[in-house]
């Protein structure tokens, strides 16, 4: 017989809280806006000549950025980086226990959005 043992801690949380779902799928929706962002990257840079076509002659490269494909990164990085806020903020808030965890995910889309945002603002 143990008698110096504690007894359990009992556990209330019986299902996830809506505010920790909806960091978890705030931070899945700014890794989609991720990918969509360099998607309008890709889109957006000049063209390069082809092995085929090495010297342009069935068909011309673009030789510069498509502004309206960088405008569309630079609205969907500012979505990106007010959701990762919102999400940060609640997750700040929801930080209760000391099982709560920061989400850094939010954290590296709020920064990786911010360092795009200031590189299409000062480059465009």
């Amino acid at each position: 017989m143990d008698l110096d043992r504690k007894p359990a801690i009992k556990e209330r949380r019986k299902r996830r809280n809506p505010i920790s779902k909806f960091v978890f799928v705030d931070s899945l929706v700014c890794w989609i806006l991720f990918v969509v962002t360099l998607v309008y990257i890709g889109i957006a840079m000049p063209q390069r000549p082809t092995i085929f076509d090495p010297k342009g002659l069935y068909s011309t490269a673009r030789t510069y950025w498509d502004t309206d494909m960088i405008s569309n990164a630079f609205v969907s990085m500012n979505v990106t980086l007010a959701l990762s806020l919102i999400g940060l903020a609640l997750n700040a808030i929801r930080m209760k226990r000391t099982s709560d965890r920061i989400n850094y995910s939010l954290l590296f889309m709020a920064l990786l959005s911010l360092t795009g945002i200031l590189i299409v603002y000062f480059n465009f």
